[in-house]
Formats: C-alpha cells, sequence, structure tokens
C-alpha cells in the first residue's frame, strides 16, 4: 500500500510543479527587462527538470513492489 500512496503523492506533486512551471513561463512573457526573462524560463526549466526526477524517481518507488507483499490484499483508502 505504501507504493502506491507514494506514486499518487508523486502524481500530486509533479502536477504542483508543472503548474510552477507554467507560472514561471508566463511571469517570463510579463517580464519587461531580459534579466527578468531569462530568471524566469530559468526557472520554469528547473521545475520542468523537477517533474522528470520526481516522476522517474517516485514513479520507479510506486512500482517496486516488495515480496513481502506478494499476495497480500490491498487496503482502499
Amino acid at each position: 500500500m505504501i507504493s502506491r500512496v507514494t506514486g499518487e503523492f508523486a502524481l500530486d506533486r509533479s502536477e504542483q510543479y508543472r503548474k510552477n512551471a507554467a507560472n514561471s513561463l508566463m511571469l517570463s512573457r510579463e517580464a519587461t527587462t531580459r534579466a527578468s526573462q531569462d530568471y524566469w524560463v530559468t526557472m520554469a526549466e528547473f521545475w520542468f527538470k523537477l517533474v522528470r526526477h520526481t516522476e522517474e524517481t517516485e514513479g520507479a518507488v510506486a512500482g517496486h513492489e516488495d515480496g513481502a507483499d506478494k499476495g497480500m490484499p490491498r487496503p482502499v483508502w
């Protein structure tokens, strides 16, 4: 059960990170200086990298099933 909850949590976090990236891109378009535009684009890139990292690492944890868990019923939340 822990792995399923972890996977759902990772999805929630990656969605929030995607929203942060989209907001950063919006702010880059509204920026009035080149330095501000560059800053917000860099932030968007950071958030997108974090999305990828979260989905890769925590998605792998969600797919892992310990030998002790095999055959055990899963509680319904």
